[in-house]
């Protein structure tokens, strides 16, 4: 089990071996913050997993839609470029 940390007395400490206050106030928050974190709220190798998994689902979608994508923007440029043509052609006749 682990024990109350006295942030007093580790700034005491920390100042008595050198530290600033500045670097021992760091210090004292790195230690508190690493005490009381949640690790349960860290990923799992099963989450992990299961991103890649999702991920793999997910990118021949979006490797059709790019694809799909490309292929309008394309049509719509040369159809822009065809009627700009015809307008220039009907212009000069």
């Amino acid at each position: 089990m682990i024990g109350t940390l006295d942030t007093h007395e580790l700034v005491k400490d920390l100042k008595a071996s050198g530290f600033t206050d500045e670097q021992a106030e760091a210090v004292t928050r790195a230690v508190r913050l690493a005490r009381d974190f949640d690790v349960s709220k860290l990923a799992s190798k099963t989450d992990i997993a299961d991103l890649r998994r999702e991920i793999a689902e997910v990118e021949p979608r979006l490797i059709k839609w790019v694809i799909g994508v490309g292929v309008a923007a394309t049509l719509a440029v040369g159809g822009m470029i065809w009627t700009a043509t015809q307008i220039l052609l009907h212009a000069h006749s």
